[in-house]
């Protein structure tokens, strides 16, 4: 009875593996009917067929290693999703690249923002820290600032940093924080507001 159910799962698996393989001779434009009516083998076989140019494509666009593995795989992810999609007015392998294109330039502007927020929150310490080295007075003037600094929100110090001490254009700060451009210029003008308000008090 053992037996029996053993060679039972070895011919289920040389089946398989026979089914993969017949998948593997299909033209892309009929694994992708098949994959579109629900095969996932299929699927799975456009994605194996493609995955290492996927992978040159995110390289290119991200150089670093780890980014354009996670790129690659997001990427991956989209052609997958958007395949219902693909209605063949160009050939499978012309919108698979378009697609992963896009995916990893998306991957590489969130990095962007990421690395340019981090940056930003840096310079606002920088630029504390540096107003602390230069006043010798904590009533003084930079002192003020300092303290003025601190009221203001998260997100007013930010968009007010990168306009006035790191010299960024409100599109690139909006871009930064992930913020529209109007609510950058808003938080900034209140930021400068408030301060003004408390440097007037402590003149």
């Amino acid at each position: 009875m053992l037996r029996t159910r053993h060679v039972s799962v070895d011919l289920s698996a040389r089946a398989r593996e026979r089914d993969r393989i017949d998948r593997s001779a299909l033209s892309d434009a009929v694994l992708v009917a098949r994959a579109r009516d629900g095969d996932v083998r299929a699927r799975d076989v456009l994605v194996e067929r493609y995955a290492d140019r996927v992978a040159r494509i995110a390289h290119h666009r991200l150089r670093d290693p780890e980014e354009a593995r996670d790129a690659a795989q997001e990427a991956l992810g989209r052609v997958v999703e958007r395949l219902p999609s693909f209605r063949g007015a160009s050939s499978f392998s012309t919108w698979l690249h378009r697609v992963a294109q896009n995916a990893c330039a998306d991957h590489g502007r969130r990095l962007a923002r990421v690395r340019r927020s981090e940056a930003g929150d840096g310079a606002a310490a920088a630029a504390l820290a540096g107003a602390a080295q230069s006043d010798p007075e904590p009533g003084g003037v930079d002192g003020a600032l300092r303290a003025s600094l601190d009221v203001l929100s998260h997100d007013q110090r930010r968009a007010l940093v990168m306009k006035a001490v790191m010299d960024m254009r409100d599109e690139d700060v909006a871009e930064a924080m992930a913020l529209p451009v109007g609510t950058v210029k808003c938080h900034a003008h209140r930021g400068r507001k408030l301060i003004a308000a408390r440097l007037r008090r402590t003149a």
